[in-house]
C-alpha cells in the first residue's frame, strides 16, 4: 500500500481470516488507511468472490524490521515482508534485513534477468541484441 510517500505491507492470513501491516516505519502511523484498504478488501472479497470473513480483524505486526527515520527504503522493506511471507515467513525480517540497498539491486536483476518477465521482455524490445549483465 502507499500512501503517497510511504509503502507498507497490508496483507490477509487466510487461515486466520486476519489482515496484517507490515510497517518499516513505526513513527508513521498507517493504521487508519490500512484498516479502510482492509475494510474495502474484506468488502470485495464478500460482494464479488463470495468468501465471508465474518468480521474486520487487523493487527499491526511490530516485530518485523525498521528502516532509519532518515532514509527512504519503505519499499524495498515491503518487497521484503512480502518476498518473506510468500516463502511462508509468518514473522519476516526481524534480523534478516541488513542492506536495503543490496535487496533493491537483487530484486531489480532478478526481474530484469527473468526471461518471462514483462520488464525483461521489454528491456529486450527496447535494445535488441543488448543484455544485462550476468556476473559468473
Amino acid at each position: 500500500m502507499n500512501t503517497g510517500w510511504h509503502w507498507y505491507l497490508l496483507s490477509l492470513d487466510l487461515k486466520d481470516q486476519r489482515f496484517e501491516c507490515y510497517n518499516s516505519l513505526w513513527s508513521f502511523d498507517v493504521g487508519e488507511d490500512a484498516v479502510r484498504y482492509a475494510s474495502f478488501v474484506r468488502s470485495w472479497l464478500n460482494d464479488v468472490v463470495g468468501f465471508r470473513i465474518p468480521e474486520l480483524a487487523y493487527s499491526e505486526i511490530r516485530q518485523c524490521a525498521q528502516q532509519r527515520n532518515d532514509s527512504v527504503d519503505c519499499g524495498a522493506y515491503m518487497l521484503m515482508f512480502a518476498e518473506g511471507l510468500t516463502r511462508g515467513s509468518t514473522r519476516p525480517l526481524k534480523e534478516e534485513l541488513k542492506d536495503p540497498s543490496l535487496y533493491r539491486s537483487w530484486a531489480a536483476g532478478s526481474i530484469l534477468l527473468h526471461s518471462g518477465s514483462v520488464a525483461s521482455v521489454r528491456f529486450r524490445s527496447m535494445y535488441p541484441g543488448k543484455t544485462c549483465i550476468e556476473k559468473s
